[in-house]
């Protein structure tokens, strides 16, 4: 898993319309971990309808409270994807034949940031908590009217989409880069160094490679920079476009 959460919603929808039966082929290996995935898909499936309400409580209404929550039910998420990654690593042989099999429980396997010693486990969930915290509240002065604050929605979304004062817009970029990246700059320098040693406790070289590994393709770095590079000619004349247009303003 990359994490519960992304797992506990993927893993349930592929396993949900495709539950494992007893197949006539399996071994005896094959039918336990077959056995083992269906039972985990079910807590899973649980566990991620659980999360959806915590989330959502916690995003339309951002309190020390439901923050509280939040940060609870992360923990108890992180010792149950633990629990079935080290389960799943157990059926992880030469006896399984079957590639569904061995895909399902390869994803149970890789656990992410549940990997971390607790203690390292605490300070990442609260660093990607306070970041998105941040990001979620972050408030400052209105353009004209000091004294107004806006915030990134629905104000600033809509001034930036209706805006055509290129010192307005640029005051809102610089003010919420200021408000934001700024202020996490060094939580997120931190979140970096704990998901690349996660990665590590998972098997991988970075936290690249994990986070990639969810798409299944060997090459799909060098795909990225391909189609990249297929498409920079033209943001290139976009950009130039643009900039020629506004200076014109």
């Amino acid at each position: 898993m990359r994490g519960l959460l992304l797992i506990s919603g993927v893993l349930s929808l592929a396993l949900a319309q495709h539950p494992l039966t007893a197949h006539d082929n399996y071994n005896e290996v094959e039918a336990a971990a077959a056995s083992f995935i269906n039972r985990a898909e079910n807590e899973l499936h649980g566990l991620a309808q659980d999360h959806t309400l915590v989330e959502w409580a916690y995003e339309s209404n951002i309190t020390d409270h439901n923050e509280k929550v939040k940060l609870a039910f992360k923990k108890k998420a992180d010792a149950i994807s633990l629990r079935l990654g080290k389960e799943a690593k157990k059926y992880q042989s030469n006896e399984i034949r079957d590639r569904g099999l061995k895909r399902k429980l390869r994803m149970l396997a890789t656990i992410g940031p549940s990997a971390l010693p607790q203690d390292k486990l605490d300070r990442y969930n609260d660093i990607t908590n306070k970041m998105a915290k941040i990001y979620s509240t972050a408030k400052f002065p209105a353009y004209k009217d000091k004294s107004r604050l806006v915030r990134l929605e629905p104000d600033l979304t809509e001034i930036l989409a209706s805006s055509r004062d290129p010192e307005e817009l640029e005051y809102y970029w610089t003010r919420w880069r200021e408000e934001t990246g700024e202020k996490m700059r060094d939580l997120y320098i931190d979140f970096v160094k704990l998901s690349n040693e996660a990665a590590k406790l998972n098997g991988f070289r970075d936290a690249t490679e994990m986070r990639t590994e969810d798409y299944e393709s060997d090459t799909f770095v060098q795909e990225m920079e391909e189609t990249w590079f297929g498409l920079k000619e033209l943001y290139e004349h976009l950009h130039a476009y643009v900039r020629n247009k506004l200076v014109k303003m």
